[in-house]
């Protein structure tokens, strides 16, 4: 495909492609900040030793290795506006993401299990990077629905799925000494108030509004 024919198809549906592309871009950067976030966390845990250690910090080198083409793309001279719309996004949901880290503290202090304000960090930042890959499948079909031209697109460097892939194999060599179920009602519900917000197109308006 052209670059001529690609604005054209861009310039067609520019309002869905804004709307797709920034929520994918906003959750992303929600997500590249709970990995950091985890990372330290755990860094203060006996946890953070042996395979679990490596793919977190496996995780780390896909984040920015995502910031790093994502930047690329972005340019230096649409930087500074992206970081100020991404402020304003995320200020709207950040309640929303403390609420789920809250609601995973208490299914893991009630169950006894201890470091739980890292662990809820973690899975936290891991529950995220997943939802961010579904979030990117669903928008991208959105898309290609709209037009299969844009089957014709390479999109993919905006998807976090190494960075998914190694929370998901962190998480699996992460020992605590007993199974937790997190999808409690509370868990649950604090997740899809979440999504909701994440992909609210309002708030995504807002948040781009020059």
């Amino acid at each position: 495909m052209t670059t001529d024919t690609a604005t054209k198809i861009i310039s067609k549906y520019e309002s869905l492609v804004v709307l797709c592309t920034y929520n994918i871009l906003f959750t992303n950067d929600i997500c590249c900040g709970q990995v950091i976030e985890s990372l330290h966390a755990m860094k203060r845990t006996p946890y953070y030793r042996q395979a679990f250690k490596r793919h977190l910090n496996d995780a780390d080198k896909a984040r920015k290795e995502y910031e790093r083409t994502v930047n690329s793309v972005i340019g230096s001279d649409r930087s500074e506006f992206f970081a100020d719309c991404n402020d304003k996004y995320t200020e709207e949901v950040n309640k929303h993401v403390d609420m789920l880290y809250w609601q995973f503290k208490q299914v893991l202090d009630d169950n006894g299990v201890s470091h739980s304000a890292e662990i809820a960090r973690f899975e936290l930042a891991r529950t995220l990077c997943d939802y961010s890959c579904i979030q990117f499948d669903e928008r991208i079909k959105e898309l290609r629905k709209k037009d299969a031209r844009f089957n014709g697109f390479t999109l993919e460097y905006l998807k976090l799925s190494n960075v998914a892939r190694m929370m998901n194999l962190a998480s699996d060599s992460l020992k605590i000494g007993k199974t937790v179920n997190m999808n409690t009602e509370r868990c649950t519900s604090a997740f899809d108030v979440l999504v909701r917000k994440l992909s609210d197109a309002d708030n995504i308006a807002n948040a781009i509004k020059v």
